[in-house]
């Protein structure tokens, strides 16, 4: 079955009941006391129906922290594809998780769902532009990292090479930014999901914090839209060594004349941001 066709035969509601059959009590109830940041269980709802339907025999999370999705995707794929049926690769630039460093990265996994960690290979120490070679190709993404702008973004474009017409993106905390402790904050997600000029659903909840947007075209023609997301004003500076990646990459995977235009956009956001701080 086409995967353009998916959102003709099935709606967020549609993706959301389809967890039913997969997320059971007894999976949530080995959720470990200590996690936190975690996703809801709309997002579980949402993020299991999807890969459910998409069936993706290779995935990758960026954007681990204690490993409670990375937990739920192996257990969704596994209900899904069987054991032997899927790997998900999982990225994260630290060893520790960001709330509690007395855990690990990704430790919910060994702890609540063991027997799948042979279907599971953890990436860490570095950021998604430099981990993606050792990834390899992939048929989804589920993108949950540094939510502040532009790295929602870099993450996309550290998957884009690696990915095919007719396959999903997940984004988590789409909304985020318009919750008044943020502060309009953390909008690196929302600028990805709603700017997005191609299908995409989100869940029910309101306002919804996960949703995923489908390639409709060949990864390269992303290139333009996403330089015009990553045209808005950025919330926070690349270090040179970040700049480095993002440019080489470019290079590497959609050619100099690509790169000649992420190494200017890098180079004039950083600017502004500098600019700004100094006044």
């Amino acid at each position: 079955m086409p995967q353009t066709v998916m959102t003709r035969l099935i709606s967020s509601e549609g993706l959301e009941a389809r967890s039913k059959d997969l997320i059971d009590p007894e999976f949530t109830a080995r959720r470990p006391d200590w996690i936190g940041g975690n996703i809801s269980d709309y997002d579980v709802s949402f993020l299991s129906g999807l890969v459910s339907f998409a069936r993706p025999k290779t995935s990758v999370e960026i954007g681990v922290a204690s490993g409670w999705s990375s937990a739920v995707l192996l257990h969704a794929l596994t209900k899904t594809l069987g054991k032997d049926g899927f790997n998900l690769h999982a990225i994260d630039l630290f060893e520790d998780f960001y709330l509690k460093p007395e855990y690990k990265t990704g430790q919910a996994v060994t702890e609540a769902v063991p027997q799948y960690l042979p279907n599971y290979k953890l990436h860490t120490g570095k950021i998604a532009l430099e981990a993606m070679k050792d990834v390899g190709r992939v048929e989804f993404a589920f993108i949950d990292a540094h939510h502040y702008h532009p790295w929602a973004a870099l993450d996309f474009l550290a998957v884009l090479p690696f990915m095919e017409k007719g396959r999903w993106v997940a984004f988590h905390d789409i909304n985020l930014c318009t919750f008044e402790r943020h502060k309009h904050t953390n909008r690196g997600p929302f600028y990805m999901f709603h700017m997005w000029q191609d299908t995409k659903l989100q869940s029910t909840q309101n306002p919804s914090m996960i949703g995923a947007v489908m390639l409709e075209r060949q990864p390269q023609q992303y290139l333009r839209d996403l330089l015009e997301i990553l045209h808005t004003p950025w919330e926070l500076s690349l270090s040179p060594e970040d700049i480095e990646s993002v440019v080489s990459f470019v290079g590497e995977h959609f050619g100099d004349a690509w790169k000649a235009k992420f190494a200017d956009l890098c180079e004039k956001r950083n600017n502004d941001i500098h600019l700004a701080k100094a006044s």
